[in-house]
């Protein structure tokens, strides 16, 4: 598709709103995307096209504001690029943790361009009898985006220092060439070669187990982190009859702020849906007792977004 093309679907959207650039510039940067006005500028008049994981961040907005559907302006973008690998880390407020997971995907030989997103995550986490998380499953419509994207890493990262590290499994989609234990305990490398090389703009699903042992630090919820815009994400939690939970929280961490939410639990299963998220991390956690007014997750597991850590 043409320059042309997004130029005039883009154009179009901010006549039938008779919106500005400058108000919708002010609208972009109120929700925390600060982008020159002299680039929807560009943007708009063709001599310039959005490139890169945060422009397309910026594009996926811009239809949000503009009443346009989900990837309306970013399928009118000509994604050409050589060939690349898709690099992604989970957000995270540790400035420690930022670092050893940036120093886990370099390890792995993953380059800092980002080829593709995660259009949709489902996550469902089977919980012991002592209310601790012994296995999840992740399933992720990935689509690439530019380029073609060959290799996908996996971070599993926890709160504290592990004796042992969880094992990790491909269920399909892919497989394992490669993994890597950072020093400190707290981050899991995984690199996964994709059974075909996926080009922009194709879609295909990877699916991946995580077994915990039973030494494994607490881990009394899921989390899932993105640095762009995931379309649907559902963290779902089962427990057994014998450790039913007595209340659920569920947590949206995102670079304007922090929000808890929690209710008596009802029922051996329980689930936190999200649409059009991120970037962020989306937490799911559980206890017993009463619920606290703001509780941190003490994690299990932490997935990857779809771009670098900026």
């Amino acid at each position: 598709m043409s320059d042309a093309s997004f130029e005039r679907v883009f154009a179009s959207a901010l006549r039938r709103h008779n919106m500005s650039l400058s108000e919708l510039r002010h609208r972009l940067i109120a929700e925390g995307h600060h982008v020159a006005l002299s680039t929807l500028s560009y943007w708009r008049s063709g001599k310039r096209r959005p490139s890169g994981r945060r422009s397309l961040d910026i594009v996926a907005a811009i239809e949000h504001d503009l009443g346009l559907p989900n990837d309306e302006l970013i399928d009118y973008i000509d994604h050409t690029s050589e060939h690349m690998y898709l690099a992604t880390v989970a957000p995270t407020q540790d400035p420690v943790l930022v670092i050893e997971m940036r120093e886990t995907t370099t390890e792995l030989g993953h380059l800092a361009t980002v080829t593709a997103k995660q259009v949709v995550v489902s996550i469902t986490a089977d919980v012991d009898d002592n209310r601790q998380v012994a296995r999840v499953v992740t399933r992720v419509l990935l689509q690439a985006v530019a380029g073609t994207v060959s290799r996908f890493p996996i971070l599993e990262v926890s709160d504290a220092a592990s004796p042992r590290p969880p094992r990790i499994q491909i269920v399909s989609g892919g497989h394992i060439i490669q993994t890597f234990a950072h020093p400190g305990g707290r981050v899991l490398g995984i690199d996964v070669e994709l059974d075909h090389p996926l080009k922009s703009p194709g879609t295909m699903s990877l699916e991946w187990s995580v077994d915990y042992p039973a030494d494994y630090p607490q881990r009394t919820s899921i989390a899932y982190g993105v640095n762009g815009r995931c379309r649907d994400i559902v963290l779902w939690g089962r427990f057994s009859a014998d450790a039913a939970p007595d209340w659920i929280g569920e947590r949206e961490e995102r670079r304007s702020g922090v929000r808890n939410h929690s209710h008596a639990a009802r029922g051996l299963s329980h689930s936190v849906h999200r649409q059009s998220f991120g970037p962020g991390r989306l937490v799911l956690t559980w206890g017993s007792g009463s619920a606290p007014s703001a509780h941190p997750p003490s994690l299990a597991k932490s997935g990857l977004g779809s771009s670098r850590l900026n």
